[in-house]
């Protein structure tokens, strides 16, 4: 139903970021994280790198009722933004990390990441930008398979300069 109702709204729903990044029509900018809970997670890691808005699933149930995208910013992960009831079914990691999203996404639009626009929503890096977290940054990644695929995407994400995922054995 989620789904539906972000559909309806005119958004895209994706669960991999990376398939999402990867398909041609991709503009690379998701602009929101919808979840539950705060764990660290690649899609957290992206969010944050990216400044996208990270909110609570209330968003989605609310602008629906509206039939309109509603002001984010009453209902990010943060401190202000939550009632009572939901702060007290957070687990210790989420509690942690609460205003982790609101900070880096003031941080992106106060340090001028963001091309400005008149829109609420600040527009996402896009992959052409050299801006981001990890701007300026070049990275060697030397992880296995497995782990590459998991830390490469955020480094990505912060638009770091990636010069080498393999080791050169000579």
């Amino acid at each position: 139903q989620v789904i539906q109702h972000i559909q309806e709204l005119g958004g895209i729903f994706c669960t991999d970021v990376t398939q999402y990044n990867n398909r041609p029509d991709s503009d690379n900018s998701i602009t929101h994280l919808i979840t539950g809970n705060l764990h660290v997670s690649q899609k957290l890691c992206i969010a944050l790198c990216r400044g996208s808005w990270v909110l609570q699933p209330l968003y989605i149930t609310e602008s629906y009722k509206h039939e309109k995208w509603l002001d984010e910013r009453h209902y990010e992960w943060a401190d202000d933004c939550i009632s009572n009831e939901t702060r007290s079914k957070l687990d210790s990691k989420s509690i942690e990390n609460l205003n982790i999203g609101r900070l880096w996404r003031r941080k992106f639009e106060t340090t001028k990441i963001f091309n400005k626009t008149n829109s609420i929503l600040p527009t996402s890096p896009s992959s052409s930008s050299n801006e981001g977290v990890f701007s300026g940054c070049s990275m060697i990644v030397l992880l296995s398979s497995k782990n590459k695929k998991n830390y490469v995407p955020i480094l990505q994400a912060g638009n770091a300069n990636i010069i080498s995922t393999k080791l050169n054995n000579k």
